[in-house]
C-alpha cells in the first residue's frame, strides 16, 4: 500500500505505460491506494456497423500518479502490472506541476461537462388522500466557462484546445515537461 512520507511532498509524476494497458495500469495502481489521473476523450467509432461512442487515453502510453517518492512507494509504483517506468527528466522522475493538470481537466471537462442532477420542485397534486408534492429530476450541464478561474497562457492548454490528434498530444506533454 501507499504510504505517506514526513519530510517530502507529494507530486504528481509521469508514468510510461506498456502499449494500451493504462487501465490495468491505473486499475492496479488504486489497488494500491495511490492518486491517479488518466485523462480521457471521447470519439465516435463505427463498431459492427453501429456508431459508439469510445473513451480514449488523451495522452496514449502515460498515466498521472499522485505520491510521496520515496524508495519504497517508487518500487510499489514500478511493480504494478502495466507500468512500465517513470518519465524522467535529467534522471529524475518527471513531476508535472498543478497548472498543467487543471489545464488538462479543463479540456477533458469541456468535451464531456459535468451532469448535476437536481430536484425540480413541480406543482401541487391532489392525491386520493390528501395533497401530495409532485418532484421531478432534471439534469443540469456546467461547462468549463462556467467555471471561473484564472490561468497564465500555457501552450499546452492551447495546444489541447486545438483539437490535435494522440500523437501531437503527447508531444506538448513531453515539451511542457521539458523531455523532448
Amino acid at each position: 500500500m501507499a504510504e505517506v512520507i514526513r519530510g517530502l511532498r507529494p507530486e504528481w509524476y509521469v508514468l510510461q505505460i506498456v502499449p494500451t494497458q493504462e487501465r490495468v495500469a491505473a486499475a492496479h495502481l488504486v489497488g494500491r491506494r495511490f492518486g491517479i489521473f488518466l485523462p480521457e476523450l471521447e470519439e465516435h467509432r463505427l463498431v459492427r456497423g453501429r456508431r459508439r461512442r469510445v473513451l480514449l487515453p488523451m495522452f496514449p502510453g502515460y498515466v498521472f500518479v499522485f505520491a510521496w517518492l520515496g524508495p519504497r512507494n517508487y518500487h510499489r509504483i514500478k511493480s504494478c502490472p502495466g507500468v512500465w517506468d517513470f518519465l524522467c527528466v535529467e534522471q529524475r522522475p518527471a513531476v508535472i506541476s498543478d497548472a498543467a493538470l487543471n489545464a488538462i481537466r479543463a479540456v477533458e471537462n469541456k468535451q464531456r461537462p459535468l451532469v448535476v442532477s437536481q430536484e425540480a420542485i413541480g406543482t401541487f397534486k391532489k392525491a386520493r388522500r390528501g395533497w401530495r408534492r409532485r418532484t421531478r429530476i432534471t439534469e443540469q450541464h456546467i461547462y468549463d466557462s462556467e467555471i471561473i478561474a484564472v490561468h497564465t497562457w500555457s501552450a499546452l492548454r492551447d495546444g489541447l484546445r486545438q483539437g490535435v490528434d494522440s500523437d501531437k498530444r503527447t508531444q506538448l506533454l513531453l515539451s511542457a515537461l521539458g523531455v523532448a
